[in-house]
């Protein structure tokens, strides 16, 4: 958030760092196209060769669908990191870089542990005493191996079993414009066909226009970049998604126009929630200096005149209508299904909720 009046420098710095940005997009290594060989097993061909070593492997004497039971116990139904990094090259990444190395992308993956397996709502993005967000995750300094490289290398057909267990069955945590926008050439359709949840990390942006605008406009063409790529053919699993959109160094967000980027990011989300009307769960947290503006909006039908706030969970529900409430006490938290006062046959029953990210110190 910006109260301070724009660099003279502004415009020469973003023509700059745009074209920064494009020589490090040159650098991403994408897949083949063709490629020259699958990885795993054609399911269709009933004729392929069975390795001899499948035939005395116990392993493979025990029947897929407890295969499959024992492989999603130890690598499924939990929350995965996958983030693509640009720095120096070597390492772990958690050791003091090497200034002699060169500089390009390497993949970051690991288990998220903001809460234990065993705590029973991480897998909601509640902001109301649930799963932290994703702003106050601190798994880079502390990963959480997956475990599963291995296995996944042990052979092709243990390989062909495991990774659709990888993308069916955990959250994928994706962070990163480069990752994102260019995902279908970072990892091969059948994996991202395969996806049923999703957390998304996207940092707003805005763009110097003219002098004659004191304030920059939001970058509504990279806003929608990432609601296109969600909503394309190749997520057609998807079911479960939490998005934060983030204040950010590309963004300097003035006080003075919060009700323009409020609209433009609603109509956004708008368009998009109603495009994926399939999603059993659709959350999106804002920054605290749109959410208040939301909140007080969505508690004034409840308060009337009143300006004293109306306690109630810190979470707006937004129907597909434009309507926005949020959960009267003394009902208890409906997340992520709409507040229980709006009844199921409601049409106001179709959206998303909007959640908070509070401001750090």
């Amino acid at each position: 958030m910006s109260f301070s009046p724009r660099s003279p420098g502004a415009e020469e710095q973003q023509e700059k760092d745009g074209a920064i940005w494009e020589e490090r997009i040159q650098q991403l290594v994408k897949l083949p196209d063709p490629r020259p060989r699958a990885l795993t097993p054609d399911a269709t061909c009933s004729q392929s060769p069975v390795a001899l070593f499948q035939e005395s492997c116990t392993w493979f004497k025990v029947p897929p669908n407890i295969r499959r039971d024992i492989l999603r116990l130890a690598f499924g139904d939990a929350r995965i990191h996958l983030q693509l990094i640009y720095g120096q090259l070597g390492g772990d990444g958690r050791d003091s870089p090497d200034e002699s190395a060169p500089q390009g992308w390497r993949w970051w993956s690991s288990r998220c542990h903001r809460l234990s397996d065993d705590d029973t709502p991480q897998r909601y993005a509640m902001t109301n005493g649930g799963l932290p967000g994703p702003w106050d995750d601190e798994c880079r300094d502390d990963d959480t191996p997956i475990g599963v490289m291995g296995w996944l290398l042990s052979c092709r057909q243990n390989y062909s079993e495991t990774i659709d267990i990888l993308y069916s069955t955990n959250v994928l945590i994706l962070n990163g414009q480069a990752m994102l926008i260019h995902l279908p050439q970072l990892i091969p359709p059948q994996r991202l066909e395969s996806v049923t949840s999703l957390e998304v990390r996207w940092y707003l942006k805005t763009r110097f226009i003219t002098w004659d605008d004191p304030h920059d406009t939001l970058d509504e063409d990279h806003l929608g970049s990432i609601f296109r790529m969600i909503s394309s053919p190749y997520l057609p699993a998807l079911r479960n998604l939490y998005m934060t959109l983030e204040d950010s160094s590309q963004a300097r967000l003035s006080v003075d126009a919060i009700e323009d980027y409020q609209a433009i990011i609603l109509r956004h989300l708008d368009e998009f929630s109603q495009r994926m009307g399939h999603l059993d769960q659709f959350s999106c947290a804002l920054p605290s200096v749109f959410f208040d503006f939301l909140y007080h909006e969505a508690t004034e039908e409840v308060r009337g005149r009143s300006a004293i706030e109306y306690e109630s969970y810190r979470q707006i529900w937004r129907g597909s209508d434009g309507h926005m409430a949020v959960v009267r006490l003394p009902y208890i938290d409906s997340y992520p299904g709409p507040p229980h006062h709006l009844g199921q046959d409601d049409t106001k029953s179709c959206g998303y909720w909007i959640l908070e990210i509070p401001e750090i110190d």
